[in-house]
């Protein structure tokens, strides 16, 4: 067997995000690209390190009661849920264009806060240059926020960095009172101290 070409597959899911992602703005042609990449990852591990099971370990599993071949309904599927969360998101964000008009900014000045880690932009892994919604108000940056940005672990995904800044959080309390939590998105926008969301982050 020739061994997998890691080009060929990057080259394939490149085609993907271009030619269905850019032309077709709904979630459920957004979920069909996420799937359908994981399909091109799967056949290229598939190549490159064999079936995950051999035949006797299917045996094995199928005698204890497993059935392999049970189709998860979608509302059970935990990959599938993940899938609609970031098509949520991604739809979700804006683009480059939307963030200049949101701040009056020129393009550029965006581009280079982004690299600043002073925005946070999505993962270029999905193949689109977008800035999640969480971050911006309806008239600008949310309070606090450029100083909390460059904190953000660059390893850590986009799922991730979503649900904690949109989560309650136990450790973000009003008044000393710990059953009036908030989420970091709540916390900023209510122009408290960015100093606590930017500790919690160091320990994620």
């Amino acid at each position: 067997m020739e061994p997998p070409d890691p080009d060929a597959l990057a080259e394939r899911i490149a085609e993907i995000q271009s030619l269905v992602r850019a032309y077709v703005p709904d979630r459920d042609s957004l979920v069909d690209a996420l799937i359908a990449e994981r399909r091109e990852e799967a056949k290229f591990e598939h190549q490159r390190f064999g079936a995950p099971l051999t035949d006797e370990e299917i045996a094995c599993l199928k005698e204890g009661g497993i059935d392999l071949d049970k189709a998860i309904p979608p509302e059970e599927d935990p990959m599938l849920a993940g899938y609609r969360y970031v098509a949520d998101i991604l739809l979700g964000a804006l683009t480059v264009d939307q963030v200049a008009e949101r701040l009056d900014l020129p393009a550029l000045q965006v581009k280079v806060l982004a690299a600043k880690q002073e925005l946070y932009l999505v993962d270029k892994k999905y193949g689109l240059e977008r800035f999640p919604a969480f971050q911006f108000t309806n008239d600008g940056l949310l309070p606090g926020f450029q100083k909390v940005a460059p904190n953000i672990r660059r390893d850590m995904s986009m799922i991730g960095v979503e649900a904690f800044f949109t989560s309650k959080n136990p450790d973000l309390y009003v008044n000393d009172d710990i059953d009036q939590t908030l989420s970091p998105v709540e916390w900023l926008a209510s122009r408290r101290d960015p100093a606590s969301v930017i500790t919690l982050l160091k320990y994620l």
